[in-house]
C-alpha cells in the first residue's frame, strides 16, 4: 500500500529555476494535483543541493556572498510558501556529506539559516537530513552520525534522519539492521528516503525487495520508506532496478 510520494527532480532548484528569475512550478504543480487527487502525502525534495555538480550553472556563477545569498533567499521565499501545506517533509540541503557548495561560499552557518527560514516559512513541515552510503555500503554511517551531532551543536532543527538506500545485493539483512541500529542511537525517527535495488535476475531482485522491506519496516526507528523509481521506462538505475516492466506489467519484484 503506497500512501506517500516524492518527486525525483521536479521540486529541485535547477528544475524550478533553470534560468535566473524565471521560476516555473508547472510540472510540480501538475504532479501535486494528480497525487493529492489519489490521496497521497508528499515529501519535498529538495530546497538546496550541496553537491556543486548538481547546482545549476547560473547559481555557480554568482559572486558571493552578496548575490548568492540573495538568490538563496529568493529560492526560500519562493519554493517553501509555494508548497506550504502540501509537502509534509522537506529535504533542506541535500547530501551535505558529499558536497559543501553553500558552506564554502556563504559560511558554516548557512545550513542553520536555511533550516531556520524554512521553519519560519512553513512551521508544520518536518525537516530532514538526507544522504547516502549510510545504510548501503556503510562507508559513511559514522560520518553521517557525526554530521548530525555537528548540526545539533549549531542548534539546527532536525525532525527526521533521511537515509538513501540505493542498494546492491552485497548489503545483507544483518548489515542493514546493524547500520540502522547505529543511526537510531541518535534518537530521531528514520525515513528511508530513496530505496532501489539493482539485480539482473528479477527473482533475485524480488527476494531482495521483500527482505529489505521486512527488515526496515521491522526496525523500531524506521517510520517510512520511499521507493526511488519503479517503472523500467523511467528508472535512474535502469530496467534492472524496476518493479514494473516497460509494457507496464509487473515483474517478480513488483509482484
Amino acid at each position: 500500500f503506497w500512501d506517500w510520494a516524492v518527486f525525483g527532480n521536479e521540486s529541485k532548484w535547477y528544475a524550478n529555476e533553470a534560468t535566473q528569475g524565471f521560476v516555473n512550478y508547472q510540472d510540480a504543480d501538475a504532479m501535486v494535483d494528480l497525487l493529492q487527487g489519489w490521496g497521497f502525502s508528499l515529501r519535498g525534495h529538495t530546497i538546496f543541493w550541496d553537491v556543486q555538480a548538481n547546482v545549476q550553472q547560473w547559481v555557480q556563477n554568482l559572486p558571493y556572498p552578496g548575490p548568492l545569498q540573495t538568490a538563496v533567499d529568493a529560492r526560500l521565499n519562493s519554493v517553501v510558501p509555494h508548497f506550504q501545506g502540501i509537502f509534509k517533509h522537506w529535504d533542506v540541503n541535500n547530501e551535505m556529506l558529499h558536497g559543501n557548495f553553500f558552506e564554502d561560499r556563504l559560511g558554516p552557518g548557512i545550513t542553520k539559516y536555511m533550516h531556520d527560514r524554512t521553519s519560519e516559512l512553513d512551521p508544520a513541515a518536518l525537516l530532514t537530513i538526507n544522504d547516502y552510503n549510510v545504510i548501503e555500503g556503510g562507508w559513511d554511517t559514522n560520518a553521517y552520525k557525526q554530521l548530525i551531532l555537528n548540526l545539533e551543536a549549531q542548534g539546527i532543527r532536525i525532525d527526521i534522519l533521511g537515509v538513501q538506500c540505493h542498494m546492491t545485493t552485497d548489503d545483507t539483512v544483518a548489515e542493514i539492521n546493524q547500520r540502522l541500529d547505529s543511526v537510531a542511537e541518535l534518537g530521531y525517527p528514520i525515513w528511508v528516503t530513496e530505496f532501489d535495488i539493482v539485480a539482473t535476475d528479477p527473482l533475485v531482485r524480488a527476494q531482495y525487495v521483500e527482505d529489505f522491506y521486512r527488515t526496515v519496516y521491522g526496525h523500531p526507528a524506521v517510520e517510512g520508506v520511499m521507493m526511488w523509481g519503479f517503472w523500467a521506462g523511467d528508472h535512474w538505475r535502469g530496467a534492472n532496478a524496476a518493479l514494473v516492466n516497460l509494457d507496464w506489467t509487473l515483474n517478480a519484484a513488483g509482484q
